[in-house]
C-alpha cells in the first residue's frame, strides 16, 4: 500500500457523501464555468475521461474516509454495565476505534456486544453506538459479509453507514457490494418520497455501473436522474450538469460519438466533469 498524500481534489471527492448535500428546490444554484467546489455543495471536479478503476492511494483514502466517518458516526453513550469486563471491552474498543485501530476495535466490540446482548437482550443503552463502530470497522477492514450482517440490524445513523459502506466497497473494487447497498438506500428514499436523495443515490449507482462497464444499465439510470434533476432543479443547476457529464462519458464509452457530442454541448464552456466516485 502506498503512503502518498491525497490531493485537495481527491480529498473533496471522498468527503462528498458524508454529510450528504442538502439542496432545496427553493435554492437552486446555477453552474458557471468558474464555479468552485464550495459553490456546488462540495462536489468534486473530475479530469479526463477513460478510466474506470480507482487509482488513488489506498492508505490516504482510508485516512480521509476515517476522518469523515468520525464526524457522523460516534457520539459516545453514557452506558454503564454491571459486568466490569463488558464495560472494559466497550471502553477499550472505543479507544481503539478512535485511534483507527479497527482490527483490535472489532474484536473488543464484538465481545462486548455478545456479552451485553446475553444479559440485556437488545435493550440496552449504547447499542446503536456499538453497532455503528462495528459496521465502520468491518468496512475499513474490507470484511463485507460481517458488515452486511451488522447492517441487517436497525440502529440510529444506519443510512449514513450504508452510504459509507457503498463508497468504501466501490473504492475497493467490490462493485456488486456497493450496488446492493445503494439499491437498498434508493428503495428507502423512494418509500419516503425523498426525491433529491433518491436522485443523488441513483446517480452514484449509475457511476458504479459505469465503472464496472455495465454501460446499458448505467445509461438507463443516468437518463432517469437527468430527467428528474431537470424537473426538480432546473437545467442550469450544477447537479443537472453532473448528470449530463456522466451521460457524455457513458456515450463516449459506448462509442456513440454523436450522442456524446450532443450532450457535451449542453455543458457550459470550460465546465469540468463532476462525479461522486472517481476521476474519469
Amino acid at each position: 500500500m502506498s503512503g502518498e498524500a491525497l490531493t485537495a481534489q481527491q480529498r473533496t471527492q471522498i468527503e462528498l457523501w458524508i454529510p450528504e448535500p442538502t439542496i432545496s428546490e427553493e435554492e437552486t444554484p446555477t453552474a458557471t464555468p468558474t464555479e468552485t467546489t464550495e459553490d456546488s455543495e462540495s462536489l468534486s471536479q473530475s479530469t479526463s475521461a477513460g478510466t474506470s478503476q480507482p487509482t488513488n492511494s489506498r492508505t490516504g483514502l482510508a485516512a480521509a474516509l476515517s476522518h469523515r466517518v468520525s464526524q457522523i458516526t460516534i457520539q459516545e453513550s453514557s452506558a454503564k454495565f454491571d459486568n466490569p469486563l463488558t464495560q472494559r471491552w466497550l471502553t477499550s474498543g472505543r479507544e481503539k476505534f478512535n485511534k483507527d485501530d479497527y482490527a483490535d476495535a472489532e474484536q473488543l466490540l464484538q465481545r462486548m456486544l455478545r456479552s451485553a446482548d446475553a444479559t440485556y437482550k437488545t435493550h440496552w443503552k449504547g447499542r446503536d453506538e456499538v453497532l455503528r463502530m462495528l459496521a465502520v470497522s468491518y468496512c475499513q477492514l474490507d470484511l463485507w459479509e460481517e458488515a452486511t450482517l451488522v447492517l441487517e440490524e436497525e440502529f440510529e445513523g444506519k443510512d449514513k453507514i450504508m452510504e459509507f459502506y457503498a463508497k468504501r466497497a466501490y473504492w475497493n473494487g467490490s462493485y456488486e457490494e456497493s450496488v446492493e447497498v445503494l439499491v437498498r438506500l434508493i428503495q428507502s428514499c423512494a418509500a419516503d418520497q425523498d426525491n433529491l436523495a433518491e436522485m443523488r443515490l441513483t446517480q452514484a449507482l449509475a457511476e458504479v455501473r459505469f465503472a464496472s462497464r455495465a454501460l446499458d444499465e448505467a445509461l438507463e439510470l443516468c437518463l432517469k436522474v437527468t430527467a428528474g434533476r431537470k424537473k426538480f432543479l432546473g437545467s442550469r443547476h450544477v447537479l443537472f450538469f453532473q448528470s449530463i457529464n456522466l451521460l457524455t462519458l457513458i456515450y463516449k464509452a459506448k462509442k456513440d460519438s454523436v450522442e456524446a457530442a450532443r450532450y457535451k454541448k449542453l455543458l457550459p464552456d470550460g465546465f469540468k466533469g463532476i462525479n461522486l466516485f472517481n476521476t474519469y
